[in-house]
């Protein structure tokens, strides 16, 4: 607006202060760091550029402090902690890891794993430059200094001349027009033994979303504010279908650029347990373990006793199918890169 210089200088009491430090001081400072940004890759594939396009225009998620983080602790023992049944072979490493977020999004992903792990050297990638300034800002306003960020497409990192130990991709492939071709990518750049993190959507826990996704093409709402708007009010009203009241648990529902992503996305794929255990074979990728909360775990192992069920994809698909929303989230599951 016009006016912003003359609001932004005039007294104001602390509390609107505050507004206006968000409104205006904020995403000025964002137009800063987007003319700063590195760019790794072009982004020209009809679907990177559609999904390109949404999280300029809606940055996911709005986060505003970062979340608590244990202390740091050396990788191989950061995993034992989340998942205390994990089966890995050691990996030889030279103190520091270098570590790189596929889709890091605005930030916040990538302001926890640089907190996680000791001595971890990060890279952050995302398509949106609008999503990347965003993280930038918050990570110089909280003093993280080991996390780099650029703009790239994952199809396209073949050309990056660097190695991680470690790659987290959570909640992105599904996203990808192809999401194995962008495993596949991502992959040339983990080293033998290295590790993986990844975050893919259900197949049975999304099938709320699934039915909305169908309603909204039925009913022609707009991946609009006003058509997310509209959509929502319907889908709160008391003539909605039954189907789609589940809409109600999901916390990104009541926010605008949330609401988009669970709903409104350009592109998405969803999977199951047992053809992610086809994939891994057929990407040279042992299974580590799934990340999930101690009473699912209790709840696994009570009805699935034998010592080494619990790295069965197999029985958890049985599971997740006796349960259908215990994956309502996405499957997070770490997996390791087999040795030539």
């Amino acid at each position: 607006m016009p006016f912003a210089d003359a609001i932004r200088d005039m007294a104001w009491p602390d509390s609107f202060r505050c507004v206006i430090r968000q409104q205006i001081d904020e995403v000025r400072q964002e137009v800063d760091w987007r003319a700063a940004l590195p760019r790794l890759t072009e982004v020209d594939q009809d679907t990177s550029c559609k999904v390109q396009q949404q999280y300029e225009e809606n940055p996911y998620p709005r986060w505003v402090k970062p979340s608590l983080v244990p202390a740091p602790l050396a990788l191989e023992d950061r995993l034992r902690t989340q998942i205390p049944h994990a089966r890995f072979r050691p990996m030889r490493t030279s103190g520091s890891v270098d570590v790189l977020i596929a889709g890091c999004g605005s930030g916040r992903h990538p302001t926890e794993s640089a907190s996680l792990y000791s001595n971890a050297r990060v890279l952050a990638i995302d398509l949106s430059a609008s999503s990347l300034a965003y993280a930038m800002r918050k990570s110089h306003e909280i003093g993280l200094r080991n996390v780099e960020y650029a703009q790239a497409d994952i199809l396209r990192l073949s050309i990056l001349n660097r190695r991680f130990d470690l790659i987290e991709s959570v909640g992105v492939l599904h996203h990808l027009e192809d999401p194995e071709a962008g495993w596949r990518s991502l992959l040339q750049l983990l080293r033998p033994g290295g590790f993986m993190l990844v975050g893919l959507y259900s197949e049975i826990a999304r099938s709320p979303v699934v039915a909305a996704r169908q309603f909204i093409v039925h009913q022609g709402f707009p991946a609009t504010p006003q058509g997310i708007r509209e959509c929502r009010a319907v889908i709160m009203g008391a003539d909605c279908p039954e189907a789609l009241g589940q809409l109600a648990a999901f916390g990104d529902f009541y926010g605008l650029s949330a609401c988009r992503d669970l709903l409104f996305h350009v592109q998405e794929h969803r999977t199951t347990l047992p053809a992610i255990a086809a994939l891994l074979d057929g990407l040279s990728l042992d299974f580590v373990g799934l990340h999930v909360e101690p009473d699912v775990l209790r709840r696994f192992r009570t009805r699935f006793a034998e010592d080494d069920s619990v790295h069965d994809l197999h029985l958890w698909h049985k599971f997740e199918t006796e349960n259908p929303n215990t994956f309502v989230g996405m499957y997070q599951f770490w997996v390791q890169k087999r040795c030539a």
